[in-house]
């Protein structure tokens, strides 16, 4: 898992699986469904601590590693142009 949209991806699948709607795991996670929506549509600026909470409820445990790869592997301007791309589709048009 690497972004934003591949943890909503997990989220929606583990939901589906145990047969549950977004009210109801938003329920079951003290989160309203508004929040869920967002966490499944992969927002990218989300309370972590809540997110810990809707794995836990879904029973996905969550491991993390350090990636090897270097700076010169372009990970850092993957990370800015994506950035980068958010910002820009939140400015307003007037």
């Amino acid at each position: 898992m690497a972004t934003a949209a591949d943890l909503a991806v997990l989220v929606r699948e583990a939901r589906t699986a145990a047969g549950w709607t977004q009210a109801e795991l938003a329920q079951r996670c003290r989160v309203s469904r508004e929040w869920v929506i967002r966490l499944e549509k992969g927002v990218r600026r989300i309370e972590l601590g809540l997110v810990l909470d809707v794995l836990a409820v879904l029973g996905i445990k969550l491991n993390a590693e350090k990636d090897d790869r270097s700076d010169s592997d372009g990970l850092l301007d993957q990370v800015l142009r994506s950035h980068t791309s958010e910002l820009a589709g939140k400015r307003d048009v007037t």
